[in-house]
């Protein structure tokens, strides 16, 4: 489970732990499967799970990096 700093949690599922790694990476796929909407537009993105809008973000160079409550950074791939 991901705690992001707003409280509100994402259940990740089938983890699984790269040591050569510095960031955690999140599967948009992943996402999909347990049923979150992601949409991205102009730069920024957001995740949304039935009507309520979990996180907000944008973009920053190549990616979208959403900040957990330890504050490290979930980076999501495109």
């Amino acid at each position: 489970m991901v705690q992001l700093c707003d409280g509100f949690h994402i259940l990740a599922q089938n983890v699984r732990h790269v040591l050569e790694l510095t960031r955690s990476l999140m599967s948009i796929g992943q996402l999909d499967d347990s049923r979150y909407k992601v949409i991205f537009s102009s730069k920024s993105f957001h995740i949304t799970k039935g009507n309520m809008v979990i996180v907000k973000g944008n973009k920053v160079a190549s990616l979208y990096p959403l900040l957990v409550h330890k504050k490290e950074h979930l980076l999501i791939v495109t």
